[in-house]
């Protein structure tokens, strides 16, 4: 196992947190908020509790909290081992005031920030551009750009260029998902890596979610 993605689809943390603890590998947490269930958005919380309990392992924080982005910066950033993920947020809230909070936080954190395009949902190319302002408007320097646009990632996930070899391992964490795990399944198969491996982790569920 390369690498570990969670879902937040549950609030029992520490079922997540305890599973997890077979596995020597970085941890990617999707932090997006997005629709209604806003009882099931707990990415950040999760983020910060990975974090202090696995302490010597990368916790990447998948779209810095997108709505919560502020929630998520300052809740994490004084914890070495977390790092953030553009992804989604800088083409999707280009014309947001929360491109002003991306654009501090790139000044203040470029060591830790990872270009992403979220592609097919936006294309590569108005990503990278959409990047390449938010940087030239924080002021980052060459090497800090370089750093953003692939090195810091290349240090969390070794050689890009091995991508295709790498197993990657999806943690669901579950609990009376009856009517979202089928979309949340069929959203992880259809990623465009080579090798995935999908674990479920179910805390008695007492729907037909098993």
């Amino acid at each position: 196992v390369r690498d570990l993605i969670l879902h937040r689809e549950s609030k029992d943390i520490d079922v997540v947190v305890d599973s997890i603890a077979q596995y020597d590998t970085q941890i990617i947490i999707d932090t997006l908020y997005y629709g209604h269930e806003i009882e099931y958005h707990n990415g950040i919380e999760l983020g910060v509790t990975l974090a202090r309990r696995y302490s010597e392992r990368n916790i990447v924080m998948a779209h810095c909290g997108s709505v919560e982005f502020l929630k998520c910066m300052m809740a994490t950033r004084y914890l070495p081992n977390v790092y953030y993920d553009y992804s989604f947020i800088q083409t999707f809230f280009q014309n947001t005031s929360l491109r002003l909070d991306m654009v501090d936080f790139l000044r203040r954190t470029a060591n830790r920030i990872m270009f992403g395009s979220d592609f097919p949902s936006f294309q590569i190319d108005n990503a990278l551009s959409n990047m390449k302002s938010l940087a030239n408007e924080a002021g980052l320097s060459d090497e800090q750009i370089g750093n953003v646009m692939g090195l810091n990632a290349e240090r969390i996930y070794g050689q890009i260029d091995k991508h295709c070899c790498m197993r990657i391992t999806v943690a669901i964490a579950c609990y009376n998902l009856e009517d979202r795990i089928t979309d949340c399944l069929k959203s992880v198969i259809n990623q465009d890596f080579l090798d995935i491996e999908i674990l479920i982790i179910d805390d008695h569920s007492t729907d037909n979610s098993v």
